[in-house]
């Protein structure tokens, strides 16, 4: 089973508190936030039509996210947050490499860093939020790579510069304390270019996620 499908499972679990609505809501409104993420790269091979396909994931890396938005009201936000550089390794073996052709040994070096706008659609209850995002990462990355011939051990280096504008989606909770905080926890994953993981002779496509732990201010009060 895919990541996507068990925080999906978990985003469910960690609802269950919200259908007991308060008339407590947020007025709309700016807020502002910060916190941490933990980023990485896999490979996503969807040839099995019908089922879930298989991923493998690389070493992800820890690093910081901002974040500014508005709620426009208690179902509906919208903002833009920006994930700082972040280093993640990637090595997969048998891989199939159009330039130079050839099977090699991939072991890579990744570095990415993106801004990202995204609407929010917001299930609220009293204390516990939770939501579904969509929106636009613009994204910026760079890949040192080591290939390793398969078969002749000969070793060739390369560096692959990408960026790339795509749909970014993603689920999440937030847990109020007081009248203007929240903690926030969500996931969210986006495609990136296949060459970043030197799979660009493969089934498999390549894609970047990332867990976020945030703090919220909100500005303005609230209704009772």
């Amino acid at each position: 089973m895919n990541r996507i499908v068990e925080l999906g499972l978990v985003f469910a679990l960690l609802c269950l508190p919200i259908p007991a609505l308060s008339q407590d809501r947020v007025e709309p409104g700016w807020y502002v936030g910060g916190g941490a993420s933990l980023n990485d790269v896999y490979s996503y091979d969807d040839y099995c039509w019908g089922c879930y396909g298989s991923s493998e994931y690389g070493d992800g890396d820890i690093g910081f996210t901002l974040t500014g938005g508005y709620r426009i009201n208690d179902f509906l936000a919208v903002e833009g947050s920006y994930f700082g550089e972040s280093s993640m390794h990637w090595d997969q073996d048998a891989v199939l490499v159009d330039a130079p052709p050839g099977i090699y040994n991939v072991d890579a070096d990744v570095t990415l860093s993106s801004f990202q706008v995204n609407v929010l659609g917001i299930l609220a209850g009293q204390f516990w939020e939770g939501y579904l995002r969509a929106g636009l990462a613009l994204w910026d990355a760079q890949s040192d790579q080591r290939l390793l011939r398969f078969g002749t051990g000969e070793v060739l280096t390369r560096v692959v510069d990408a960026s790339g504008e795509d749909l970014v989606i993603g689920i999440g909770v937030g847990r109020r304390f007081g009248s203007n905080w929240q903690v926030r926890l969500d996931y969210a994953y986006y495609p990136v270019e296949d060459d970043l993981l030197a799979l660009e002779g493969n089934a498999e496509r390549a894609y970047t996620d990332f867990m976020t732990v945030q703090l919220i201010h909100r500005f303005g009060p609230r209704r009772d």
